[in-house]
């Protein structure tokens, strides 16, 4: 299907009230997209609920290791203590989701971590290489 026949679906529409045209591109779309969405739920893999049930947790950990400028030892330190804190199982797992997440860190995922651009620049700034 292309550009084409969406026009030549709306002209049926329109012009010869005929609906089916548009019916069938509708169909022929929504499989496709079905087709789409089942080849992207393979890519990704199983839903890891450990990183949906600490997903807030480790934006509040993320957001204030920018915040305060930690990097190398001292973000390892931090998280643990926040993990401490807040009686969060499987340390381990909490800490290297968490850390893989600031070595992406960019300034397309900040929402929801409490931090400016310019928060998040200076931090990446002063990253050591």
């Amino acid at each position: 299907m292309s550009g084409n026949d969406y026009t030549a679906a709306l002209l049926a529409v329109y012009e010869k009230n005929n609906i089916k045209p548009m019916l069938d591109l509708f169909c022929w779309a929504y499989v496709c997209s079905c087709r789409q969405y089942g080849l992207a739920k393979e890519s990704l893999g199983g839903i890891d609920a450990f990183r949906i049930q600490y997903r807030q947790q480790r934006k509040e950990a993320m957001g204030m290791v920018v915040r305060e400028g930690l990097h190398g030892k001292d973000i390892e330190n931090h998280i643990e203590k926040y993990c401490a804190e807040r009686d969060i199982e499987e340390f381990d797992k909490f800490m290297a989701m968490t850390l893989a997440d600031l070595d992406s860190l960019h300034a397309g995922v900040i929402a929801g971590l409490g931090i400016s651009e310019t928060q998040l620049n200076v931090w990446l700034d002063a990253r050591p290489e």
